[in-house]
């Protein structure tokens, strides 16, 4: 407003001009209602959304981003957004952007593809990302975690080489084990008819032990690939322990074996037969581990739903970097055996509905625990 005065400087009268700005603030408010709409899009995206700006340093995340990575939006933001990638990509981002701002060249502008991403706790984990420029030099990434996805992939992988594995193994046992027990006959009664001590009874004796393992490969192979239906029945584990361990302490080449059972009352539905086999590969390897000497501790424990058993041995443990492969089909380190031999406790552990895990503590030797669940059976 003005002030209006007369000639002789009396005040005579106020000036004001006013202006309407009714749809200005409409228009501001309609504007912070676009804003927070906006923000509660992102906010509620199932993907992570992550802005940074052209120096590589995060803006703004989501909540889905906050979670998918383990950080709050406080901490993350005026970080490099390298924070949240494994090396070679964390190293190599900054000049990304640099050479996209001074070239104008996209090389991950504008394309997706697959990273390993890292979580605050420093796991990493596998991420489609697709990186877009926004404007004035800031760009946006969406990230959408793939564990789930290359869980199902590596089962589906898992499945189809299993079917084939079946129709391997149904053809092997009836073109070869069928044709073997009728030769091991034929051999039986020619070693029977042979003088012993000599060189023919003890040429027949190795042909026939070698038949054995090679009718056991088979069997093993079938087990894996084409195993029946589960008969459970109540048992007690520590039952079983005992009596795996009574035969692997009599297993050629673990007579220095000694496998302490402490007793338990923990019993669980399984299928005898099957559990059996499974805890006693697991003994045979840790004896073997331990090159047929030493003492293997198998007991049982109460772990809320499940009941835990943990067969610990004092050999060299297992280098990490073939840890994860142990369990794999067909792997084996060592000069003889299938490598079926865990790959078969983990199927009859997942087909009860409980799974295997390996530790190897720092000072030495091997801790393998197979959970079983208490009341649930069922096939996967």
């Amino acid at each position: 407003p003005a002030k209006l005065s007369d000639r002789e400087g009396n005040f005579s009268a106020i000036f004001c001009i006013g202006e309407d700005v009714t749809e200005l603030a409409e228009a501001r408010t309609e504007l912070a209602d676009i804003g927070q709409f906006m923000r509660s899009v992102v906010d509620t995206a199932a993907e992570g959304i992550i802005a940074i700006n052209s120096r590589g340093e995060i803006r703004t995340v989501n909540q889905a981003a906050e979670r998918l990575f383990g950080w709050s939006a406080d901490e993350l933001v005026g970080r490099n957004v390298s924070t949240l990638m494994p090396d070679p990509w964390a190293s190599e981002h900054d000049s990304y952007i640099q050479n996209y701002e001074r070239s104008r060249v996209p090389k991950i502008i504008g394309i997706g593809r697959e990273v390993s991403a890292k979580r605050k706790d420093g796991t990493l984990f596998p991420a489609y990302l697709s990186v877009s420029e926004v404007t004035g030099g800031i760009y946006t990434g969406i990230v959408r975690d793939l564990s789930a996805e290359k869980v199902l992939q590596q089962q589906l992988q898992e499945q189809e080489a299993l079917a084939t594995l079946g129709k391997m193994a149904a053809v092997v046992a009836h073109e070869v084990r069928n044709p073997l027990a009728g030769i091991a006959g034929v051999i039986q009664v020619l070693r029977s008819r042979s003088s012993g001590g000599t060189p023919e009874h003890e040429i027949m004796g190795d042909v026939l032990s070698r038949i054995d393992s090679l009718v056991e490969t088979i069997n093993d192979l079938l087990l894996y690939a084409r195993p029946r239906e589960l008969r459970p029945v109540p048992v007690r584990i520590s039952e079983l322990l005992a009596e795996s361990a009574r035969l692997v302490e009599n297993t050629p080449g673990c007579e220095g074996i000694r496998v302490d059972v402490p007793k338990s009352e923990y019993a669980v539905n399984v299928d005898v037969e099957y559990l059996r086999e499974a805890l006693l590969n697991v003994l045979l390897n840790a004896a073997q581990a331990m090159g047929g000497k030493g003492r293997i501790l198998a007991q049982v424990q109460d772990c809320d739903d499940h009941c835990c058993v943990h067969i610990t041995d004092s050999g060299p443990g297992i280098p990490a970097d073939i840890r994860d492969k142990v369990f794999e089909p067909f792997f084996t380190t060592k000069g003889r055996g299938t490598g079926l031999g865990l790959a078969l406790v983990k199927r009859v552990a997942e087909r009860h509905g409980g799974e295997i895990a390996i530790k190897c503590p720092p000072e030495g030797g091997t801790v393998v625990t197979v959970r079983l669940p208490y009341h649930r059976v069922g096939e996967s």
